[in-house]
């Protein structure tokens, strides 16, 4: 196997273990927990491109950038953002430290909605109207 797949795969994983890790965390219902994690898995997980500098010991990522899902759901996003969020805060200061930034890029990733995907998961995709043919009025007290 290639070097930057293995790569890619190692942290791919690792991004869907913090977040099952981040739930465990949580006070929900097992329930509730186990509903979510079904969504933690590769297909509803955004790629990530790694900045990468070269120095006289090799590679050395910088930070990655995130490609988020062109079709995902808000909810969805918010979700995943808040396990990111919930496990980084769960690190103790001087591993949260160490940590490789991460930033959102510009680009999306091209990979598709698994065909089952519920429809919250799923951006909505009907387009919001740019007016309408009833203008707003001023309220009266």
């Amino acid at each position: 196997m290639e070097w930057t797949n293995f790569y890619y795969i190692f942290y791919h994983l690792q991004k869907i273990s913090r977040r099952c890790s981040a739930v465990d965390t949580l006070d929900w219902e097992e329930k509730k927990k186990e509903r979510c994690k079904k969504f933690l898995v590769a297909e509803y997980t955004s790629s990530d491109e790694s900045e990468v500098s070269e120095d006289e010991n090799g590679c050395n990522v910088k930070r990655f950038v995130v490609k988020r899902l062109s079709w995902e759901s808000e909810r969805l996003r918010e979700l995943k953002d808040f396990l990111d969020f919930t496990y980084k805060k769960s690190l103790p200061p001087h591993v949260r430290h160490f940590q490789t930034e991460r930033v959102v890029g510009e680009r999306s990733s091209s990979k598709r909605p698994p065909a089952n995907a519920p429809k919250w998961t799923l951006k909505n995709e009907s387009p919001k109207p740019l007016a309408t043919s009833t203008p707003l009025r001023e309220r009266r007290h």
